[in-house]
């Protein structure tokens, strides 16, 4: 699928989510095992480089607050140093505005971001099911209600082993694992299933972003989830796990 993106496997050392439970966690005992033979070199090489970079940008999360850093608090995408001028004019691909009722939830997300802290809807904590943080309900959620829009650096190269990335044009790549917001976390239904959320693109402040929408109702406590597509699961040779709204 052209427009994948990765799985929320790196996770914080220490986490003190905004639910009412607080949680610590080992980054060690939290990345994911390969469960493919012919991935374990490639996976020590992203365990090692995952553990480097959060050692460099985490520090141990308060209160409200999922992650201490401003990198990952971003409203929307921003562009790479290396972007030249004339890719960063809104791309050629077809968006819509924002409707009424995702204006005033924007809105409120922006808002939530402004402080630290997270939408109403939104809840960060462990999924145990695969030992990664995901997103889940913090309220009930109707259909076609916006989550998110999924703020990430839009770059030319694609990091290597990086698995937070979308498609953004023909030239250029999202990719949220160094920069963006709570969106990060979304994790996948198996690709044969039907996921709860889908994405669109829109016209947000002269920009195109990709939004994160309900496309049915989701119940208070469910997780949301994307579908990351057969090629993702494929390309990382990871044997995917079914997944549905109710686990946790």
């Amino acid at each position: 699928m052209a427009s994948s993106i990765a799985a929320a496997s790196s996770v914080p050392p220490q986490y003190t989510g905004p639910g009412p439970v607080a949680r610590s966690l080992n980054l060690a005992t939290l990345i994911p095992k390969p469960r493919h033979p012919k991935r374990k070199e490639l996976h020590a090489e992203e365990e090692a480089a995952a553990a480097a970079s959060l050692a460099k940008v985490t520090k141990p999360y308060q209160t409200q607050s999922w992650d201490a850093n401003p990198s990952f608090w971003l409203k929307r995408s921003v562009f790479a140093q290396d972007v030249p001028e004339e890719l960063r004019k809104a791309p050629k691909v077809e968006s819509r505005p924002l409707t009424e009722a995702e204006a005033l939830a924007l809105e409120e997300i922006d808002q939530a971001l402004d402080e630290n802290t997270l939408p109403s809807a939104i809840e960060v904590r462990v999924c145990q099911t695969i030992n990664a943080l995901g997103l889940f309900a913090a309220k009930d959620v109707q259909k076609d209600e916006l989550i998110g829009l999924y703020a990430s650096e839009i770059m030319l190269d694609i990091p290597r082993g990086s698995r937070y990335r979308y498609k953004y044009t023909k030239e250029l790549t999202m990719d949220a694992r160094d920069k963006g917001n709570y969106t990060r976390f979304f994790n996948s239904v198996h690709p044969k299933d039907e996921p709860n959320v889908t994405t669109c693109l829109v016209k947000v402040d002269g920009r195109v972003e990709r939004a994160l929408i309900a496309n049915v109702t989701i119940k208070k406590g469910q997780q949301y989830l994307l579908n990351y597509g057969e090629k993702y699961f494929n390309g990382f040779r990871i044997d995917p796990i079914r997944l549905t709204p109710d686990s946790q």
